[in-house]
């Protein structure tokens, strides 16, 4: 027998709370320096030692807006976890790969001119990702230590390069949405055959 259940009403609400199904919330990871102001006029000021912290989509709606100096995106939950925040660091924070709806509304909290950098791997993918930010957001979103220095930097560290990087870094050096610094290290890669997690250069 099927029964079908409205999560979100009386009754069914309460047969699925005994079943211990619950609704799933969106929450978004992020740390470091900022001051999130909410539609009650509570301000919520985070600094770089306080560790990480989680807000929901319900959350992230009450918000007004969000004073930091700047934000930086990171593509991996080992680099996310690993970066130390520093002091003048701005908001950090975690994009779970390509980039959520609810993180999407917390950096449209921030002022326009609020500066974004987007840390991920240096692959086809990586570059894509920080493209669907961009994208997405309606704002310049610059590279963090995605670049040829930090090819170099851990070339012993790269992994062979898939058919898939391959066919896709070939479209991309073609491609003009992407800068010619950005193509530079597209070319790099196709010369060396191998891309780079992020995590080889976690801080």
């Amino acid at each position: 027998v099927t029964t079908r259940l409205k999560a979100s009403v009386g009754k069914d609400k309460i047969i699925l709370d005994k079943h211990c199904i619950v609704r799933h919330d969106l929450f978004v990871q992020f740390k470091g320096n900022a001051t999130f102001i909410f539609s009650n006029s509570i301000e919520n000021t985070f600094t770089a030692d306080m560790g990480s912290w989680q807000i929901s989509t319900a959350g992230i709606e009450k918000i007004i807006s969000v004073k930091t100096p700047k934000i930086l995106t990171i593509e991996n939950l080992t680099s996310f976890e690993k970066y130390r925040v520093k002091e003048d660091d701005g908001l950090v924070i975690f994009t779970k790969g390509y980039v959520e709806n609810a993180c999407i509304d917390l950096i449209k909290k921030t002022n326009p001119d609020c500066p974004i950098f987007h840390f991920g791997d240096i692959d086809a993918d990586g570059f894509k990702i920080l493209h669907n930010l961009q994208e997405k957001c309606g704002r310049t979103v610059h590279s963090y230590r995605m670049g040829c220095e930090e090819i170099d930097l851990c070339m012993s560290t790269g992994r062979k390069m898939s058919d898939h990087n391959r066919e896709q870094l070939e479209k991309m050096v073609e491609n003009d949405i992407y800068s010619d610094a950005e193509k530079l290290v597209f070319k790099k890669l196709l010369e060396c055959e191998k891309t780079f997690e992020q995590e080889a250069l976690d801080e």
